[in-house]
């Protein structure tokens, strides 16, 4: 079950970035209902910090290398 919050008016599910990139309040009022945000930081260049390399599957490294996944996730999370 996907969270639903209110955009523009009515009960859609959030928007793709695409759609509020450029509307600050938009985001502010997201985060003033206190919306649960997701962003995509910057995986892959983290992931190729750790070692991945060009033409490897990322998705593997979920179970192959699930501490380095964990860290970069923990980073986002601990960057706010």
């Amino acid at each position: 079950m996907s969270a639903r919050i209110p955009y523009n008016g009515c009960d859609d599910p959030v928007p793709p970035a695409a759609h509020i990139k450029g509307d600050p309040m938009t985001w502010n009022q997201l985060l003033k209902d206190k919306a649960v945000l997701l962003a995509d930081g910057a995986w892959g260049t983290e992931l190729a910090r750790r070692g991945l390399a060009a033409g490897d599957t990322p998705e593997l490294w979920n179970a192959d290398r699930p501490d380095d996944v964990e860290a970069i996730a923990r980073g986002y999370v601990d960057a706010g």
